[in-house]
């Protein structure tokens, strides 16, 4: 072999490095669109390489009357994670290096302990790889995998996940908390958080539903973020494998800013499923009627841009992530030139979707322009109850901002004077987390 043509290869080889790649474990039909079937053709439109191992190959999935196929064992996965090791096709220094883990359904013990083993390989062999686990067990109050499954994921999966993708069943099951408002979702994210999950979505929140909406939480430690998605009188299978889906690629464009992949997520979903009822038929057979298989294909455009900016009354079409204020006591200290009194506080607080937050209005800003007012600050600090809560410090002074930001209760908010914008210092660009992304 010349020099050049090495070269070339090593080259290739490089390039292959840099790509995002990722290896998906979950069911497979013949017929339909549910597990790898609506998570593969997704992520390639997103830009993905993607190697698909089929924990089960189905004719159709097992909402049909009938359901036919095979079951991959543990020791068959094995056997073809063995495969991809001797060919050097599974990590550091392999021709193949992949960037992500997804897994979906698994059915049994077995299997769901061998792709352990297999996430203990690839993370032996490559750096940074994201994990992102939906733990597949049931939904409607019905589990679909065997109970002992439960305590597996519990203990012995979520510990070493990157990303957690629940349904509220899911996570219900799995922390113990049930949800009927914004409140008890944070508590089983914080659940979650506990067992060692550094994110966790909850793909559907189904308490919102008298108000014709469902809702998905996106939870990074502390902070939760919700964004609304229009009820749809209609039933699907897939959506939320098409959801973990799209969420890993989302989360990995968007790493700084979660909420606006989280955004992106629920536009999509919405936009498929819309599209389904559309141009999709539901089957009947008998008394049985089969939702209609999600429009995968049909809705490419949809999938390679999510329909974000389309408004009406100046509003988002998906409201805008809003921070959980409820869960978790939050005082409002106000320093801004030229607004120095409740009315303004009481804009500000609109501004950020917030008008219910529990706040005390601090005039620590001088007539003369001068330094804060020291006393002003650390009296409303005193003020935050034993139990927790934030301080979410909003000024016109990045030098102030910055000051207050060596408290770890204290949020500092920059405001931009003569406009809407809300923006923040530099090191402290986490504050967006809390806002409203269409006002930013």
């Amino acid at each position: 072999m010349s020099w050049w043509r090495k070269i070339q290869i090593v080259r290739k080889w490089k390039r292959s490095l840099a790509m995002k790649r990722v290896l998906s474990v979950q069911s497979h039909v013949v017929h339909g669109y549910v597990g790898n079937k609506c998570a593969v053709f997704p992520l390639q439109l997103l830009g993905y390489e993607v190697d698909a191992i089929n924990s089960v190959q189905f004719c159709c999935h097992t909402g049909y009357p009938r359901f036919s196929g095979t079951v991959l064992g543990g020791p068959q996965l094995d056997e073809l994670v063995d495969g991809l090791e001797a060919n050097e096709l599974l990590g550091r220094g392999s021709r193949t290096t992949y960037s992500h883990l997804l897994t979906g359904y698994i059915g049994s013990s077995t299997f769901l302990r061998s792709v352990l083993r297999l996430l203990s390989k690839l993370r032996e062999q490559g750096e940074g790889l994201w994990y992102v686990c939906d733990p597949v067990l049931g939904d409607n109050g019905k589990l679909y995998v065997p109970p002992e499954l439960v305590e597996i994921y519990r203990s012995e999966v979520l510990p070493m996940a990157s990303v957690a993708t629940p349904n509220q069943f899911e996570i219900e099951i799995l922390t113990g908390v049930k949800i009927e408002s914004e409140a008890d979702a944070a508590r089983a994210c914080e659940a979650l958080h506990a067992l060692g999950v550094p994110v966790v979505v909850v793909t559907t929140l189904d308490y919102a539903r008298d108000r014709g909406v469902v809702l998905m939480m996106l939870s990074e430690r502390s902070n939760q973020h919700l964004v609304e998605i229009p009820l749809l009188q209609a039933s699907f299978t897939g959506s939320g494998d098409l959801t973990s889906a799209l969420l890993l690629a989302w989360m990995h464009e968007h790493k700084d800013d979660l909420p606006l992949a989280l955004e992106k997520t629920a536009a999509t979903v919405y936009g498929v499923l819309e599209a389904t009822t559309k141009n999709v038929a539901e089957r009947v057979y008998g008394d049985l009627v089969v939702p209609p298989e999600l429009d995968i294909i049909g809705s490419k455009t949809i999938i390679e841009h999510p329909p974000l900016l389309e408004k009406k009354n100046s509003a988002p079409r998906f409201p805008a992530v809003r921070a959980n204020f409820n869960h978790d006591v939050v005082l409002v200290a106000f320093r801004l030139r030229g607004a120095k009194s409740s009315e303004g506080l009481s804009e500000l607080l609109g501004w950020l979707d917030a008008r219910n937050v529990p706040s005390t209005f601090v005039d620590d800003a001088p007539d003369d322009h001068s330094s804060p007012d020291v006393a002003a600050f650390a009296n409303a600090l005193a003020a935050l109850p034993a139990s927790g809560g934030r301080l979410l410090y909003v000024t016109d002074d990045e030098e102030a901002a910055s000051r207050a930001g060596d408290d770890p209760r204290c949020v500092p908010v920059v405001v931009v004077r003569g406009t809407t914008a809300l923006q923040t210092v530099p090191s402290l660009s986490a504050i967006r987390r809390f806002f409203p992304r269409a006002l930013q």
